[in-house]
């Protein structure tokens, strides 16, 4: 059970900027992960959830609910996935 709940952790700590309590990683909880990443896609798709009802009850304009939309899972994630296509653009321009 300790095992599950260290890899769930692990999982948040991979990919989100959640903060999540510290220790040492293991290759025995490594493995599992990966069971938990949709589970991280989850939450951000539940913090952006909570955002499209808050526009929704306070009727917050769509500019704003679309960037800030937008933004939620640039900052749950701290661009993790911007930082790949970046990566990959610069790749494929530096003409090398």
């Amino acid at each position: 059970m300790m095992t599950t709940l260290r890899a769930l952790v692990i999982a948040f700590s991979m990919y989100s900027q959640i903060p999540m309590p510290q220790f040492t990683w293991q290759d025995k909880e490594m493995k599992y992960a990966f069971c938990f990443f949709p589970w991280v896609g989850a939450a951000i798709g539940g913090i952006t959830m909570f955002w499209w009802w808050f526009c929704g009850k306070f009727s917050v304009g769509n500019v704003a609910f679309a960037m800030i939309g937008t933004a939620i899972p640039l900052a749950v994630t701290g661009g993790f996935h911007v930082d790949g296509f970046m990566d990959t653009m610069d790749a494929f321009h530096s003409y090398q």
